[in-house]
């Protein structure tokens, strides 16, 4: 199989002027490219549109062991990534030969793996802390220092701008969350909904009268297998996102 190394950075050649790649069409059997510190393969074509000015490209793309936040960096407009981590993706990208801003024309669906990933946002970060140390029951620990989310995979298809995720899961020490969602990259809003698996028992997260509480209510709440399942949406914006209970999947199942 050919290769050809390109030297130029990804998000310049494939994404930010990529009506001009080159002067004719071209299928490449192989492309290595580096994306600021992340190697990736790529295999397509870049083709001549029929009715429209310009050129299609179209690439089935794999990052094997590569930076998150390198990523993020084609999609989002911002010095600081969401996440920082490693991680494992392949997709397939297409970029139509139309007249729009790559962010609203840019289409993928793939799949990723993330490991060892962690959250900028500070705010976000405790709250993975809390939840961490929550799902084990202790709720007296400090929410400081750094969980790492673990395990983080999902897939995703991407078209005018908003991402949709599926099948999208993550865990930390003592909880795993699970959700579907949309991820708008104009408005930077979330809009998910999903599960949130615990070890520990309601009652085993708090204390007092609330203890008493958590017992009550913890029948709508069972997990098969001992624990918490918990019903969950998280909406909002990137930097202030706003987690809570879906109460209405909680309290009326069926």
């Amino acid at each position: 199989m050919s290769k050809q190394k390109v030297s130029r950075d990804l998000k310049h050649y494939l994404v930010k002027r990529p009506d001009k790649i080159l002067t004719s069409s071209l299928s490449w059997n192989e492309v290595q490219a580096k994306l600021r510190d992340t190697e990736i393969l790529a295999t397509g074509a870049v083709v001549r549109a029929r009715d429209v000015k310009g050129r299609e490209i179209s690439l089935d793309v794999t990052i094997a062991n590569g930076r998150l936040e390198d990523v993020l960096a084609l999609a989002i407009k911002s010095l600081k990534p969401v996440m920082t981590g490693a991680i494992r993706l392949k997709t397939h990208m297409v970029i139509p030969a139309r007249d729009a801003h790559v962010i609203d024309k840019l289409q993928l669906a793939g799949e990723f793996e993330l490991a060892q990933a962690h959250f900028t946002n500070v705010n976000v970060q405790r709250r993975i802390n809390a939840l961490s140390r929550k799902g084990q029951g202790d709720d007296t620990g400090p929410d400081e220092g750094a969980s790492a989310v673990s395990n983080l995979r999902g897939r995703f298809v991407m078209r005018d701008a908003a991402i949709q995720f599926s099948r999208l899961t993550f865990s930390v020490e003592g909880a795993t969350v699970q959700l579907a969602g949309t991820y708008d990259l104009r408005g930077q809003t979330i809009d998910f909904a999903g599960d949130l698996l615990l070890d520990a028992s309601l009652a085993e997260m708090t204390s007092g009268i609330k203890a008493l509480a958590a017992r009550a209510v913890q029948p709508f709440f069972n997990r098969k297998g001992g624990g918490s399942k918990i019903p969950i949406r998280i909406s909002g914006t990137r930097d202030k996102p706003a987690f809570g209970l879906d109460a209405k999947r909680a309290f009326l199942k069926g």
